[in-house]
């Protein structure tokens, strides 16, 4: 329900999902990985209009595909890097987790085919773990 007030808003509908308008980040700010963990790039879903699509708005009736490439940032060529998707539907966030395990720096392309995320290439460093 929606409570109106001189100072407050409210949405009944957003629009479609806006690539270019999401905001994305490593998950804790932390782009450089021991080679074998888990790395997380965190995706804000948002309309183009600036409102969060996620069911906390009450406003989330989409799914996103992402399309992920990941490329070697030295040699300029695709790697394979083991990658999963995930949701927090509660939030609005969408998850895109990488486990690397070659050294090196790398840049994340996110997309959908047509257009990229804001930001987008996302670089990310893969260090020699413990031995």
């Amino acid at each position: 329900m929606c409570q109106l007030s001189p100072i407050s808003m409210c949405i009944f509908q957003t629009a479609a999902l806006s690539l270019p308008d999401c905001l994305a980040e490593w998950e804790n700010s932390f782009n450089i990985s021991i080679a074998g963990n888990m790395l997380a790039l965190r995706i804000l879903q948002m309309d183009a209009f600036g409102n969060n699509i996620s069911h906390s708005t009450g406003v989330f009736d989409q799914t996103a595909n992402y399309i992920t490439k990941v490329i070697d940032a030295l040699r300029s060529e695709e790697i394979r890097v083991k990658t999963t998707q995930e949701e927090n539907l509660a939030a609005g966030y969408h998850y895109i987790k990488l486990v690397p395990e070659t050294t090196g720096q790398y840049l994340l392309f996110v997309g959908d085919g047509k257009r990229t995320l804001r930001s987008s290439p996302f670089p990310f460093t893969v260090i020699p773990g413990r031995k």
